[in-house]
C-alpha cells in the first residue's frame, strides 16, 4: 500500500495525523479501530517521512506527489524518516533545484533520481552535470 493511500484512508476514517519527534500522533471523534492502528505501526517510519515531506511541501509550495515520486521505496522513507528537519528541507530544496534547472532539458516527473554523487549534488538520469554547474 502507497503511504498517501494510507493516509488519506485514515484521513476518510476521521483521523488526523502528525508527527512529533520519533511518533506519530493522531486524533479523531472516536477511538482508531486496532487494525488501522496496527497498519500505521507497521509503516510507522514512512509515516513520519511523509508527514515530513508533506509539511515541507506547504511550506515550499511544492506538489507533495513530486516528492513522494522521488521517495519511491520504504527504505528510502525510512531513512528520510531519521534525519532531523533541517536536514529534510535541505535535501529537498536541493531536488527542487536540480529539478529546475533539468526542466529546461527536457526534465519529466518520475525521473530517476539519485543519491548525492561526490560533489555533493544530486545526480539525475536526463539530466547531464552542465546543468548542475
Amino acid at each position: 500500500m502507497r503511504i498517501d493511500a494510507l493516509v488519506n484512508a485514515t484521513a476518510e476514517q476521521g483521523f488526523i495525523l502528525w508527527w512529533d519527534g520519533d511518533n506519530v500522533r493522531f486524533k479523531g471523534e472516536q477511538g482508531m479501530p486496532p487494525e488501522q492502528l496496527d497498519t500505521l505501526r507497521q509503516h510507522k517510519m514512512e509515516l513520519i517521512a511523509y508527514l515530513k515531506l508533506r509539511e515541507i511541501a506547504g511550506e515550499m509550495d511544492w506538489q507533495l506527489t513530486d516528492l513522494l515520486d522521488w521517495y519511491k521505496t520504504p527504505m528510502d522513507m525510512a531513512d528520510l524518516a531519521r534525519w532531523d528537519m533541517d536536514t529534510v528541507r535541505q535535501v529537498v530544496a536541493d531536488y527542487i533545484q536540480l529539478i529546475d534547472l533539468c526542466r529546461g532539458e527536457g526534465f519529466q516527473p518520475g525521473t530517476t533520481l539519485h543519491e548525492h554523487n561526490e560533489s555533493g549534488l544530486l545526480a539525475m538520469e536526463g539530466c547531464d552535470d552542465k546543468a548542475r554547474t
